[in-house]
């Protein structure tokens, strides 16, 4: 039953939201677009590209592949049509929850209703997705010097090992090869990834910042694995590990600057900064040198 109720609450979900996701995934990929383009020059054209995580719809893959040869890695298996084996691996490897849920999804026409609203707004009559290995940002199952851009989103957060991952990125582009990675810092309103702070916004049942404050902790229950690394402390791994990266930052909306401030007046948060707290998403950029 528990299954059901998730699998109806992701209908609603997207069912009102599949053109905002639409919007706001190539709006994202756009953004990376004139970042690399502004700051190193280059275009992505005729590139071979490695997306991160792309999750269950391809992630930015088939905007990617459009120009370029590309290729995704994702923990989960990534299922494309329909497969009775390649459901049966996705029960034994992510489990039956994963496996319901893409099943209903499917069943529903939520993918379908995705995939035609992307093919409305990128104006072409075939969505390609190209190939999702499965496995993790920590092993990534390509040889060295492989890949001209390598891009994730949303997905370092929910990484055990963040060191070994951006070491990973590294080897796998090639010299002169660039990096786009945005990530969500465990100091931001939403860090800590659970659903009723997710979409409760301000107004939210646990309150603000719950997951950084003692007396609310107990109460937060994330919907992944979250490895609590701030906004400084990925400031800190990207300058140690990489040389010379961009860090751009996303702020979230103004009421939580003024919330930030009240709830440091009142002796709250006393460990971080305002400008932490008020961080939604963190882009970094690097390209791979000699030195590097």
């Amino acid at each position: 039953m528990d299954h059901l109720r998730q699998i109806f609450a992701l209908r609603r979900l997207y069912s009102v939201q599949v053109e905002n996701r639409v919007a706001i995934g190539l709006g994202d990929i756009r953004h990376a677009e004139r970042c690399i383009r502004e700051n190193y020059g280059i275009e992505l054209r005729n590139l071979k590209i490695l997306e991160i995580g792309p999750g269950q719809f391809g992630g930015q893959l088939p905007f990617l592949a459009l120009n370029n040869q590309a290729i995704g890695v994702d923990t989960d298996i990534v299922i494309h049509g329909f497969s009775v084996s390649k459901y049966f691996q996705m029960f034994r490897q992510n489990g039956a929850a994963r496996t319901v849920k893409t099943i209903g999804r499917k069943l529903m026409g939520v993918d379908r209703r995705y995939f035609k609203e992307l093919r409305t707004k990128l104006s072409v009559s075939r969505i390609s997705v190209p190939e999702i290995r499965t496995a993790n940002a920590m092993d990534l199952p390509f040889d060295a010097n492989e890949f001209d851009f390598v891009y994730s989103r949303a997905v370092f957060q929910c990484v055990p090992e963040p060191i070994r991952a951006v070491r990973e990125v590294k080897r796998v582009l090639k010299p002169g090869g660039i990096a786009f990675i945005t990530l969500q810092p465990y100091t931001s309103p939403t860090g800590c990834l659970d659903p009723r702070v997710l979409y409760g916004g301000i107004n939210n049942e646990l309150g603000l910042w719950p997951h950084l404050r003692d007396e609310l902790k107990e109460k937060v229950r994330p919907n992944s694995y979250v490895n609590k690394l701030g906004l400084r402390d990925w400031q800190r791994i990207f300058r140690d590990e990489c040389g010379g990266p961009i860090f751009l930052m996303t702020g979230v909306s103004e009421e939580y600057i003024s919330l930030a401030n009240e709830l440091k007046g009142a002796g709250h948060l006393p460990d971080y900064s305002v400008e932490e707290l008020t961080t939604g998403a963190l882009d970094v950029l690097f390209t791979r040198t000699a030195r590097t």
